[in-house]
């Protein structure tokens, strides 16, 4: 059984606020908006999709964000910097 390696078109609908906060942050890293929903994409097929935003963790998170109990702990540009000195 031969495999259809034909590429589907998919596009998806988003306010132009959200679309162009996402490709600003998506090219911050090098990457489109269309690679990282291809990505997105392969991982859902290959790997299915967990339940992030209902994990023990992220409930948790959510809990602690919704009651005020969160802390900062710096910028955006401080975790930039301390996630590429990993």
């Amino acid at each position: 059984m031969a495999l259809d390696m034909k590429n589907k078109t998919i596009s998806t609908r988003v306010n132009e606020k959200i679309a162009k906060k996402a490709k600003q942050n998506l090219a911050d890293v090098g990457i489109t908006v269309s690679e990282y929903l291809r990505l997105a994409l392969i991982s859902a097929a290959e790997d299915g999709v967990s339940d992030l935003l209902n994990s023990p963790e992220a409930m948790q998170a959510k809990f602690e964000a919704e009651h005020g109990q969160t802390i900062s702990i710096g910028s955006v540009e401080d975790y930039k910097r301390w996630s590429e000195s990993l």
